[in-house]
């Protein structure tokens, strides 16, 4: 990742599709490359990603306005001093972008601060989801866009599901169109482990947290073939 391409990474999806699991991850590449980034959870209903990162930023619970005036500020402060941001938007964040434009807000200051925005909408099991996840992606714009279906919450017959949805072909449409990423799926008992201690992916292969040898083998793999699928997003 280039210290001198900004970027505004913006996850989006469901509970449990793995959306804070992503978050983490880029979170990760930032920590381990040194460039600067400002992290925000930015669902106000489920703050899983401020678990890990307590320096995250986290939007208040309220009224629609005053989570949009956060996160723009967030964004916007961000922006001036020439920092990459995460926002780990999840269904609590649907109804800001249906009523208060913060979408066109964040799309308009990523456009003319000259910053990469990216969307990436995370896709697991439930076809359900797909709604709030193209309500947003389709929201924010000028953006590039991203697919990501997540091979650790998804099998093969919910993933047809998800495809033969209405509002997912309509994402594939979206201007440019979505970059397809398949995304590997984490070790269970990994993934769980990791959960239960809020560690960071970092915490857990720098300490001596209790993951055996083999774990943090395949933790390391992991983060490797993360790096290769999301190699166009954090380029």
């Amino acid at each position: 990742m280039s210290a001198h391409k900004r970027k505004l990474l913006a996850t989006v999806g469901k509970g449990s599709a793995g959306k804070t699991t992503l978050s983490r991850y880029l979170r990760h590449v930032h920590d381990v490359r040194g460039v600067p980034v400002v992290s925000c959870d930015a669902d106000p209903i489920n703050s899983t990603f401020s678990r890990y990162y307590r320096d995250a930023e986290r939007v208040p619970r309220g009224r629609d306005v005053d989570i949009q005036n956060f996160l723009r500020d967030t964004v916007f402060e961000a922006v001036l001093s020439g920092t990459n941001v995460i926002l780990d938007l999840g269904s609590g964040s649907e109804g800001v972008f249906g009523h208060w434009g913060l979408a066109q807000s964040i799309g308009q200051i990523a456009a003319d601060e000259g910053f990469d925005l990216w969307i990436l909408g995370v896709f697991c099991t439930n076809a359900d989801a797909v709604t709030s996840v193209h309500h947003v992606m389709s929201q924010i714009t000028p953006a590039k866009y991203a697919v990501v279906f997540n091979h650790g919450r998804l099998g093969d017959g919910d993933f047809q599901n998800v495809q033969n949805h209405e509002y997912f072909k309509e994402i594939l449409q979206l201007s440019p169109m979505p970059l397809i990423i398949q995304e590997p799926a984490l070790e269970t008992s990994i993934y769980q482990f990791l959960d239960g201690r809020d560690l960071t992916f970092a915490e857990a292969l720098a300490t001596d947290c209790g993951l055996s040898r083999m774990a943090i083998a395949m933790l390391r793999a992991w983060l490797a073939r993360m790096d290769a699928a999301f190699e166009q997003v954090i380029a």
